[in-house]
């Protein structure tokens, strides 16, 4: 832990100004970053292992297959989050005397919109697998997993409260067991819907997990209720963002599921492979900034200028952090697949080299987005996702036909660097964001 704090200090004191100091002031910011980063590292290397374990047991085709089914249920469960997250944790933050109320409303329109999503799904199920029953059901039974996601009002509160510890130490528990029960089931060469009900009861354990640990704190609560003024109210902040969130998860998802449907699974677990491997270290962007996210809105409120400062440090770090991963895979992708899944899964290596080119705009657009919430710009993020969805589905259609699945993966790859970098060229307010980016990418100069 104390080496980590040092590293982050000298990251600021090199590219800071005398005016700034490190990014996480206080011991309780570290400490939540501490916890989420452990629990990243922790699901990374056992998730990891479980993983190839069971992409080299399954197969190309039944490994895309599985894929297929957790990216197609994975577009409709982001849109069941309403786009609430980060609203919910502001108001958290800035009138925790209203906290029943938002915890209560948050958690009912969360329902709501699991309903919604789960009828969409069905529909959207039925007529694209009329033919094929069985991914007609595993597809429905995994859907289940959108309405116990109801539980993360139960999350946004620990987090508002920089207490990840509680959500890490209960997801980790359901994760271990899962996990085990993963290794059991390679073992006894069990089937693969299997393992489609053993992701859906590792959200299932969670959820009853952290409703539990919630409902302990008691003592910090009134009843819970429901307010139509404070629903109403993060409804007309968060309609950009379900815009914004359903075109995020479709953006990173939709690759997927149009290789499934034009090329195929076998095609798709090639694929699926590469994507595991490129997209692992992505926790360290995300972690970082869901823990930052309550301290950066404080910092807004005191000092616009300092905010910006402080963001542009956020920036050199994700940058210096991703750039060398990001190196290394791409140099050694053939080394890595042939290593990790095996000559059955030899093609996914040039997809590995392509697709991990994108890592660095990915940790670029994490970090902005803590710009795009602070300053109440979600519409903008909304309209930039959305343009770079189109984007990557006239790519897709361009280059997979054409080119595969490397084509899918040189999608992912410009449509990723659009969003988070070229497509704040377009707004006049985003500017800023393409000039600290550039910024940030000149690693070696100095603010």
């Amino acid at each position: 832990m104390l080496s980590l704090h040092k590293f982050l200090l000298r990251l600021d004191n090199q590219f800071g100004s005398a005016k700034t100091n490190f990014l996480v002031n206080g011991r309780k910011e570290l400490a939540n970053i501490l916890w989420l980063y452990s629990s990243r590292v922790f699901k990374l290397f056992v998730g990891a292992i479980v993983g190839v374990w069971l992409a080299r047991y399954l197969g190309p085709e039944s490994y895309g297959l599985l894929n297929y089914v957790v990216a197609l249920v994975g577009l409709f469960l982001s849109f069941s989050s309403l786009g609430l997250k980060p609203i919910v944790i502001q108001n958290l933050v800035k009138d925790p005397e209203s906290k029943e109320k938002t915890i209560g409303t948050a958690t009912l329109l969360l329902f709501l919109g699991a309903i919604i999503a789960y009828s969409a799904l069905l529909v959207l199920v039925f007529y694209l697998h009329s033919d094929n029953v069985f991914e007609r059901q595993i597809i429905c039974v995994f859907g289940l997993i959108i309405f116990f996601r109801v539980s993360d009002t139960c999350r946004f509160w620990f987090e508002a409260q920089l207490q990840s510890k509680r959500t890490v130490i209960t997801e980790g528990i359901a994760f271990t067991i899962v996990s085990v029960l993963k290794v059991i089931f390679i073992l006894s060469e069990s089937t693969l819907i299997y393992f489609v009900f053993l992701i859906l009861a590792e959200s299932v354990l969670a959820a009853i997990l952290i409703v539990r640990v919630f409902i302990k704190q008691k003592n910090q609560f009134g009843t819970l209720n429901v307010s139509f003024p404070i629903a109403k109210s993060l409804i007309d902040r968060s309609w950009p963002l379900i815009i914004w969130v359903l075109s995020a998860s479709a953006f990173n998802r939709i690759d997927q599921i149009m290789i499934g449907q034009i090329l195929g699974q076998t095609q798709l677990g090639y694929y699926s492979a590469a994507v595991l491997i490129s997209e692992m270290w992505y926790f360290v962007a995300l972690a970082t900034t869901a823990s930052l996210m309550p301290a950066f809105h404080r910092l807004y409120e005191r000092s616009e200028k300092e905010f910006d400062l402080k963001l542009q440090v956020l920036f050199r770090v994700m940058v210096i952090i991703s750039l060398p991963i990001t190196l290394l895979v791409v140099i050694f992708s053939d080394w890595i697949i042939l290593t990790i899944f095996g000559e059955a899964f030899n093609l996914s290596a040039s997809v590995l080299s392509i697709h991990a080119l994108a890592s660095v705009f990915v940790f670029l657009g994490q970090a902005s987005f803590c710009w795009f919430i602070v300053k109440n710009k979600q519409k903008l993020v909304s309209v930039m996702t959305l343009m770079g969805l189109i984007l990557n589905i006239m790519l897709n259609v361009l280059f997979i036909p054409e080119y595969g699945i490397y084509g899918a993966a040189w999608a992912t790859f410009l449509s990723r660097v659009f969003v988070a970098l070229l497509g704040n060229l377009f707004f006049r307010e985003t500017r800023i964001l393409f000039k600290m980016m550039i910024k940030s990418l000149l690693v070696f100069g100095r603010s």
